[in-house]
């Protein structure tokens, strides 16, 4: 998502590099995710929690409705001690977690999974889309699919979901940036960015307030703590189990502060 919204507004007629246009631009550079062939919009939308828990062959899904997700649809899936086990930090005890959900897979997983170890769940999700901006861009919201989503997953373990407006400092701390890097040549990771800036700075920013212990989410990657709250020792970031969808890499600017707050289930 975060990606779209970024080349969204690169793309927009308002955005201005040089004096080559924008799409030639792209187009000829030497690095291939930035090609304009590479670039397209989302046209399938995540699967909903419902087909994260079967085996089955997931249905298609209307575009305008939201997915039909059963109370009972979780009661043949067995939440395994060592499934618990990564989902908890060194605690004993029930943690108050703040859970960033996309409405993804895998973070509808990490926040079944923190609910079922018996953690105090809150859901968000970070709206930084630019819709009102670019209403010209595409016919549909993308990000009110995704919400959709998040919501009948939260609906699904009676969590509650909260949205976060953090366009402005996706704009000025994520975009803005990208444009200033662009015009000089280099092509920063807006991933990294994001998560460093946004989804680990500006959001934990606005939880501050909140007596949040700790942040989740779905990316693919471990993190280790120390093994009491009050040691010196710091935390680490590791590579996920799953080496082909390992994501350490878009975390590797995360600071010692942000990482000794994150959880990755």
């Amino acid at each position: 998502m975060m990606l779209r919204t970024t080349m969204a507004a690169l793309f927009h007629p308002t955005t201005k590099l040089y004096s080559l246009p924008l799409k030639a631009f792209v187009s000829h550079s030497l690095h291939k995710p930035l090609r304009l062939t590479r670039l397209t919009i989302r046209q399938s939308y995540p699967r909903a929690a419902r087909t994260i828990l079967s085996i089955n062959t997931p249905r298609s899904l209307s575009s305008t409705t939201v997915p039909q997700i059963l109370n009972d649809a979780t009661s043949d899936f067995d939440l395994d001690n060592s499934y618990l086990s990564c989902s908890m930090p060194n605690s004993k005890r029930p943690l108050k977690i703040a859970v960033l959900l996309s409405g993804g897979v895998d973070s509808s997983v990490a926040l079944r999974l923190l609910h079922a170890a018996g953690h105090s769940c809150t859901a968000f999700y970070l709206k930084i889309w630019f819709q009102e901006d670019f209403e010209n861009f595409w016919s549909e919201c993308p990000w009110e699919e995704d919400l959709k989503y998040a919501k009948a997953v939260c609906s699904q373990v009676d969590v509650a979901l909260e949205v976060v407006h953090l366009t402005d400092e996706y704009w000025d701390k994520v975009v803005s940036y990208l444009i200033d890097e662009y015009k000089c040549g280099r092509t920063p990771n807006p991933d990294v960015l994001c998560n460093t800036r946004i989804k680990f700075g500006a959001f934990m920013d606005a939880i501050s307030n909140m007596d949040f212990e700790f942040v989740a989410s779905g990316h693919y990657a471990k993190v280790i703590h120390p093994l009491t709250d009050e040691s010196n020792e710091l935390s680490f970031l590791q590579l996920s189990k799953d080496m082909v969808k390992d994501q350490t890499y878009f975390l590797s600017y995360l600071s010692q502060a942000q990482l000794k707050r994150l959880v990755l289930p």
